[in-house]
């Protein structure tokens, strides 16, 4: 059976906050562009089984705005996806549950393109990431097998667009 997972760096955040780097936000831009990316992503899937976001607010802001575009049966934050490196995203994918087929991760360069790269088949594509994704991006992974031996996969890169 086929499995789709989307690694998703979040949207243009400020640079700064007074509460430090898990509290900051997303920027007008970027707000812009997570409602952007969530019309691009909607094209692409039609459901969301899980959405697993990052417990930092611009991860959080960036699922909440993309969204309103997509159907998620069931969505959770995840704090250890914070402090992930790209073998933390691997072990993550490999035990998600096997009924859910379309899952949705939110999180953070430079352990967003280094998991999508580690799960991807070799293409132009993957190489394309090979020096991190932009803001706003998603990588849409698609496999056939289980969670557990998820790699190989076809990737499509989808950016919000201008």
């Amino acid at each position: 059976m086929s499995k789709t997972l989307l690694l998703v760096r979040h949207a243009k955040a400020e640079f700064d906050s007074p509460y430090g780097d898990h509290e900051r936000c997303l920027t007008g831009k970027g707000e812009h562009a997570a409602k952007k990316l969530g019309k691009r992503v909607s094209a692409y899937v039609e459901r969301v089984d899980l959405a697993l976001v990052s417990s930092a607010q611009r991860t959080q802001q960036t699922y909440a705005l993309m969204s309103e575009r997509l159907t998620v049966a069931q969505a959770r934050v995840d704090e250890a996806i914070y402090f992930a490196g790209v073998g933390d995203i691997l072990d993550i994918v490999r035990e998600l549950p096997e009924e859910a087929q379309c899952v949705i991760l939110v999180g953070h360069e430079p352990t967003i393109s280094g998991a999508g790269r580690a799960l991807a088949e070799p293409c132009p594509a993957a190489a394309a990431i090979a020096f991190g994704v932009p803001t706003g991006t998603a990588l849409l992974l698609s496999a056939e097998g289980t969670w557990a031996d998820f790699a190989g996969a076809q990737l499509t890169v989808i950016e919000h667009g201008a």
